[in-house]
């Protein structure tokens, strides 16, 4: 959330790392408070348009494909769900039921490596903040233009 950093190292932490979390960034960061640090490099790669970040995804699963297949079917059996939570807010003119329902989706998206569709879920998710449901009514479109993208290259990604 936004802020949070902020308020995590002004109370005094160290560091700080956000979800979903990402083991490069968790390591940078731990090893950065160690007595020598030693942080590999680690290359990030992504789709060819930016759409999914598989390297990321399958680094998530500790390397393992079928970990990949398991929890990228899940997100296909339940993101349709979390999209629809969002359009029925959008419906009801519920800003935090837009907000809330769009933070779900944001969250699960990123640790899917749904970049784009997380990018988009995120926007909606600060509309909703916001109190702007027709902002958020603008933008649904393009949610689930970019769910409908993610899931056939999540599947592929994951050998499916």
């Amino acid at each position: 959330m936004e802020g949070d950093r902020e308020r995590c190292l002004d109370a005094g932490m160290d560091g700080y790392v956000s979800k979903p979390i990402d083991a490069k960034t968790l390591l940078a960061t731990v090893l950065k408070f160690c007595a020598e640090p030693r942080a590999p490099h680690i290359e990030e790669t992504m789709s060819t348009d930016g759409t999914i970040d598989v390297d990321g995804l399958l680094e998530r699963c500790g390397g393992s494909r079928d970990l990949m297949l398991k929890i990228t079917q899940k997100f296909a059996e339940t993101g349709p769900g979390m999209v629809a939570q969002v359009r029925e807010a959008v419906e009801s003119q519920d800003a935090d039921g837009v907000y809330r329902a769009a933070h779900q989706l944001k969250g699960a998206s990123a640790t899917m490596g749904a970049v784009k569709l997380a990018s988009v879920a995120a926007d909606i998710e600060m509309l909703g903040r916001e109190g702007n449901v027709a902002g958020s009514a603008m933008r649904l479109g393009a949610l689930e233009l970019e769910f409908e993208r993610a899931i056939p290259m999540l599947r592929a990604a994951a050998g499916a």
